[in-house]
């Protein structure tokens, strides 16, 4: 919440800045006008002093009570999302406020200070002229559109190429900065080189439709480039938080199931024979008093290590504390004897035979694998384990050994200490399952009379707090993308009314010479969908790259279910690209009517 209130502060000073340098420039020659007529600029700057001050207290007071009034209802609506209950009463929050009204306070004060620095740094003439000011031709920057084709190549290629989550978090921030930087090259240099290509290109150019397009959007597209940059990115920015937070949110059923197997998990350190039973014994009394039924149940003994994969086929390892190295990948060494247990199933090993399985979605596939510079013929490999199910976007991996016997484990792990595992699913209503998930925390959670400790997870008593964080995340998701949405609506407004005020003589000239209405109604559709459509297409071109790394940054967060993500992308990009086409027509009449 704090991190997403940081972003608003910051877009919230872009949006005025870009918003009140529109503004000013349309208001030059009606300030050069003034100072022709007799007021000198510490006069005018008087004026924008007392405009600036009524239209900034205005908007804050107005600002704040609105704030004010909304916060409360969003905030009921943050608490529906995560599921908590709360009698609320209304309050105002003084520190929020104050710090509120402070940023937008120094915020107009600024642009005043720019407004004032550009009346004073200009004669009464240049002000005059200031809204009809022509750009001159842009040349061609080879190497921006080269840097600009680089750095969006590799951040390209960075997030199609990445195979690892843990790598996929390193790697995608990366990725973002190198595809903003080359978008913001590209749309700066390569619109340049594609419009005077375009130019080249006789039987396109020489038509009236593209003729006053190409050769417009030439000459502005210096000063254009960062807001159609800009708008790209804002649009990707949208799609990726959408998509991903309304993902984890409605997909939360799978998030709990790929996170928690089983409803009930204990794992139990420095246990005795006793102390099993016993363990055993306690869940059975809680869950009949609770009147609940299990629908399969596992118990077996491990020892796990943290590894790592070598290139001989094997895999370099160490001991490690249960509960640690969450993301790290794991080797788990469990009896053979455990793994019939489980499966019903009668293996044999020899001893330098194993039973492997993985949680990678593909097969390991190796008939020999080493483990410590020792040996082991792989007997056969597991299709999938019931206690841990195979993820194609996992945030780590797990590796199983079934080995022969308990001796072999020994020897590899250098210990006789191993954990027992306890994990089962349960059968009835989700209050029955939660009151004896808490009485089970309760009594086993922790450190035992007998010396053992257990470690105990339940998948009913995690829901809130999934509920929470997902919940949280979806709030902050759809805020800050109605927040982009509003950005990027404003942006194009102001860009393409921008550019009718500049077009309306250029047109009046081109009717003059004979250019009919219809003509000059499809040159004004070509040069809109153009301008208007680019940042749109880049920005799918972006999260259709990005989706491969994405999935697997969503499988840190334990959401595996990519054609959830793929059916919620699309949905999301449709209803965007359904707005951006609402915002179209709306600016493009207005353009019209600003040009007619």
């Amino acid at each position: 919440m704090k991190m997403a209130a940081d972003i608003t502060a910051v877009f919230s000073v872009i949006f005025l800045f870009y918003t009140n340098s529109f503004l000013i420039r349309k208001r030059k020659r009606e300030i050069g006008l003034y100072n022709i007529l007799g007021l000198e600029k510490r006069h005018i700057g008087r004026m924008l002093g007392m405009e600036t001050l009524i239209t900034s207290a205005v908007s804050i007071v107005s600002g704040l009570l609105l704030g004010m009034a909304f916060s409360k209802l969003l905030f009921m609506f943050l608490l529906k999302m995560i599921q908590i209950p709360v009698n609320m009463a209304f309050a105002v929050e003084k520190a929020s406020a104050i710090g509120t009204g402070k940023l937008f306070a120094v915020i107009f004060l600024l642009t005043f200070f720019c407004d004032l620095w550009q009346i004073k740094s200009s004669s009464p003439i240049e002000l005059l002229q200031g809204s009809n000011v022509g750009e001159r031709e842009p040349k061609t920057k080879i190497l921006l559109t080269v840097f600009g084709l680089v750095t969006l190549g590799t951040g390209y290629a960075i997030a199609l190429l990445t195979r690892s989550p843990l790598t996929a978090l390193g790697n995608f921030f990366i990725a973002v900065i190198l595809v903003i930087l080359g978008t913001y090259a590209l749309f700066t240099a390569g619109s340049i080189a594609l419009l005077k290509l375009l130019r080249r290109n006789k039987k396109f150019y020489y038509q009236t439709r593209h003729f006053t397009a190409v050769s417009g959007m030439m000459y502005r597209m210096k000063q254009n480039a960062a807001g159609l940059a800009t708008i790209c990115i804002l649009s990707t920015i949208v799609l990726v938080m959408l998509s991903c937070s309304c993902s984890l949110y409605f997909g939360m059923r799978d998030v709990l199931y790929n996170r928690f197997p089983g409803e009930v998990k204990v794992v139990s350190r420095a246990f005795t024979e006793e102390s099993e039973q016993k363990l055993r014994g306690d869940i059975d009394q809680i869950l009949n008093e609770n009147g609940l039924a299990r629908t399969w149940t596992a118990g077996f003994h491990r020892v796990s290590m943290t590894v790592q994969e070598t290139l001989e086929n094997g895999f370099t390892a160490g001991l490690s504390e249960e509960g640690t190295s969450a993301f790290s990948p794991s080797l788990i060494l469990v009896p053979v004897e455990e793994l019939n247990a489980l499966t019903g199933e009668n293996y044999q090993l020899q001893p330098d035979e194993i039973i492997f399985y993985t949680t990678e979605k593909e097969l390991y596939g190796k008939t020999e694998i080493q483990l410590n510079g020792r040996s082991f013929r792989v007997k056969k490999e597991l299709d999938d384990l019931q206690i841990d199910r195979k993820s194609a976007n996992g945030a780590s991996v797990d590796y199983y050994f079934f080995t022969a016997d308990a001796d072999i484990i020994r020897e590899l792990s250098g210990t006789s200490a191993t954990a027992f595992l306890y994990e089962f699913e349960l059968q009835g209503s989700e209050k029955q399952i939660e009151a004896a998930e808490k009485e089970i925390t309760g009594l086993l959670n922790g450190e035992m009379a007998d010396g053992s400790y257990n470690y105990v997870e339940c998948r009913t008593l995690s829901k809130a707090g999934f509920y929470g964080t997902y919940g949280g995340i979806l709030f902050i998701g759809v805020f800050l993308g109605i927040l982009f949405v509003m950005a990027t609506v404003l942006i194009m407004y102001y860009k393409q009314i921008t550019e009718g005020y500049e077009d309306k003589e250029r047109y009046a000239i081109m009717k003059k010479v004979g250019m009919s209405t219809r003509e000059i109604r499809q040159s004004i559709r070509s040069q809109i969908l153009i301008v208007f459509f680019l940042p749109l297409l880049m920005a799918i071109l972006h999260i259709t790259v990005a989706f491969p790394v994405i999935t697997k940054l969503l499988g840190i967060l334990n959401l595996t279910n990519v054609p959830l993500f793929l059916v919620t992308t699309i949905i999301t990009v449709c209803a965007f690209a359904v707005m951006y086409i609402i915002v179209f027509a709306l600016t493009a009449r207005e353009y019209y009517r600003i040009v007619r």
